[in-house]
């Protein structure tokens, strides 16, 4: 099935320059805006979104002809191939350092599919290079599949294949563009990157294309497959440089222990992952615990019932009360996926393509969830979708930021609270759990406090109600708070302008100072527990329970960001429990 020696350095070269004259040409142009046209989404800068279809298929087919003309050209055999797709099947986690990239641009072809992400999608090649106009450090990163997939995907865009140039194009595509994305350096995490557990990687179907592109990566920048500049023919090599081609070489690697070369990138990327660990604390602090799984998350075993004897009495209420308050948000989680099948995946991917869309104290917008929920699960455009898109974007906010939760015990009422407008820049995650107790430290409720970016990426809070009618999706409730001003209060007024006045108990509909006072009643408790949680590292009294349990070792707040398998709950101070209460 595939090439080898010669062969695949002659194929290499040929499909680079056919690429390029492709992108160059007026095809890749027409492709580009057929496929914008029909609701393809291509990662971008944020700054291109607002151009007409027309002026960004330029924009985009301009950037990857730059990254194919500036690329370093590596072909790698069938052996290397085997082995990094080994090592993207298993439970490993590789994180990406700019040390990683084989080149700044660069372009791979296998001599056998990488991956086969689709019917008709068989990754055999992939370009690189930075990101176009992004302050965000990483790459650009595009997959392509072959001739033949190409030549289908080209039929099915011009419908019958029998119109007016339809033949030209099919001839004119070496490859077809497949996915591309914007891939970041640590300490931006791609949770695609972490696999889940020995049943392989799971999650969004493109993870094994992009964790087996990544691997190739560490197979060529740490040497652990060698490789030597070989020329490709005359007749190519001369129409590369009339193409002005600044690397015309093609980089062959190969192997003959294919097994040895996917223990060599295991090896590898955990020696990258004690780096990252090493530079970036407040990030990847935990970076060998994080997983990337569609299942939910099974209870912590720091918190097992069984070892709630190992524990002085004084000190078992904090176990039960975090086993109480992880259960509903693991329903309310089930809830939204038995609606949705892998609604979180399908947005965290869209995360990826579309980074710096809207600004990043906020997870995801809830009016681009509901825009989601309507074209990739067909629901009507409705109240209930935007209600739905609220749910899945406060857990999504959760879920992608940590899973942290505040056990809200002696929270300090500050005399002078931090300004509302400047909580989205002062919190660390982008949603938290604030969990309610009762007077015997049990628990009594929960809600989610998440940032949402309204109308013209307006600054909110949102608290989302899961416990009060249970925790499911369509029984939730949420209130909202515009963070302007100084004040509470002049967030609480702010809010009145704009929110729906309800009739009163004398029937009139309240006026903007009952709604604000109303709306200051509200989010008057969880202010104060946000601010803690937003207090930096050197004065932040907050603990993880698991390490105030010793099971552990103990972290200090503020909380990071970071996927994370199971949530982890922060308290402040250590409350004792009531003697009289076991």
């Amino acid at each position: 099935m595939g090439t080898t020696g010669p062969e695949l350095v002659a194929r290499a070269a040929e499909l680079r320059l056919g690429l390029l004259r492709y992108l160059r040409g007026p095809y890749a142009y027409t492709m580009t805006m057929a496929m914008l046209r029909e609701g393809e989404q291509f990662a971008m800068p944020a700054q291109w979104r607002g151009l007409r279809v027309e002026e960004q298929a330029e924009r985009l087919v301009g950037a990857e002809a730059r990254r194919v003309s500036d690329a370093r050209l590596f072909a790698l055999e069938a052996p290397v191939v085997e082995a990094v797709r080994t090592v993207a099947d298993q439970p490993v986690a590789l994180p990406l350092l700019p040390a990683v990239l084989p080149a700044p641009s660069g372009m791979i072809v296998f001599a056998q599919p990488v991956s086969v992400t689709q019917p008709g999608a068989v990754v055999t090649a992939a370009t690189w290079g930075p990101l176009p106009g992004d302050s965000a450090e990483g790459v650009h990163l595009t997959w392509w599949s072959d001739h033949r997939a190409a030549a289908q995907r080209a039929g099915s865009a011009t419908s019958t294949g029998s119109e007016p140039g339809a033949e030209d194009l099919l001839r004119a595509i070496p490859l077809l563009h497949e996915y591309g994305l914007a891939v970041h350096f640590v300490p931006v995490i791609d949770q695609r990157l972490y696999a889940s557990g020995p049943g392989g990687v799971t999650g969004t179907a493109h993870a094994p294309a992009l964790r087996a592109i990544v691997a190739a990566w560490y197979a060529l920048s740490e040497n652990i497959v060698p490789t030597r500049e070989l020329r490709a023919d005359p007749v190519t090599g001369r129409a590369l440089a009339a193409e002005k081609v600044r690397h015309r070489g093609v980089r062959y690697g190969t192997a003959t222990d294919a097994r040895a070369v996917a223990d060599a990138v295991v090896q590898a990327a955990a020696k990258v992952e004690a780096k990252a660990r090493e530079d970036h604390p407040e990030v990847v602090g935990e970076l060998s615990s994080l997983t990337r799984t569609t299942t939910l998350p099974g209870l912590d075993e720091a918190f097992a019932p069984d070892r709630d004897t190992e524990l002085p009495a004084a000190s078992r209420w904090l176990p039960r009360l975090y086993r109480s308050a992880a259960q509903p948000l693991q329903q309310l989680e089930a809830s939204c996926e038995d609606a949705y099948p892998g609604v979180f995946d399908a947005l965290e991917e869209l995360r990826a393509r579309t980074f710096g869309s809207w600004p990043q104290w906020c997870w995801m917008p809830v009016a681009r969830v509901a825009a989601e929920l309507v074209t990739k699960f067909r629901v009507p455009t409705s109240v209930e979708a935007v209600a739905d898109a609220t749910v899945i974007a406060a857990l999504g906010a959760w879920r992608s930021g940590g899973r942290h939760a505040l056990a809200m015990t002696h929270i300090p009422m500050a005399d002078l609270p931090a300004p509302p407008c400047e909580l989205p820049h002062r919190l660390p995650v982008p949603a938290a759990t604030l969990i309610h107790l009762n007077a015997d430290l049990s628990y009594s409720g929960g809600l989610l406090a998440f940032l949402e970016a309204g109308p013209e990426h307006r600054p909110e809070l949102r608290l989302l109600d899961y416990h009060t009618r249970g925790p499911h999706l369509r029984t939730c409730h949420d209130w909202q708070l515009v963070l302007s001003g100084d004040t509470a209060q002049e967030a609480a007024a702010a809010t009145a302008r704009i929110a729906l006045h309800p009739l009163g108990e004398d029937g009139r509909p309240m006026t903007d100072a009952e709604v604000a006072s109303e709306i200051s009643s509200v989010f008057a408790p969880y202010l104060p527990a946000l601010n803690l949680l937003a207090a930096p590292a050197p004065v932040s009294p907050l603990r993880d329970v698991a390490g105030v349990l010793q099971r552990r070792p103990v972290r200090r707040g503020p909380p990071s960001v970071g996927w994370a398998p199971h949530m982890t709950m922060w308290i402040s101070p250590v409350a004792e429990q009531p003697a009289d209460a076991e």
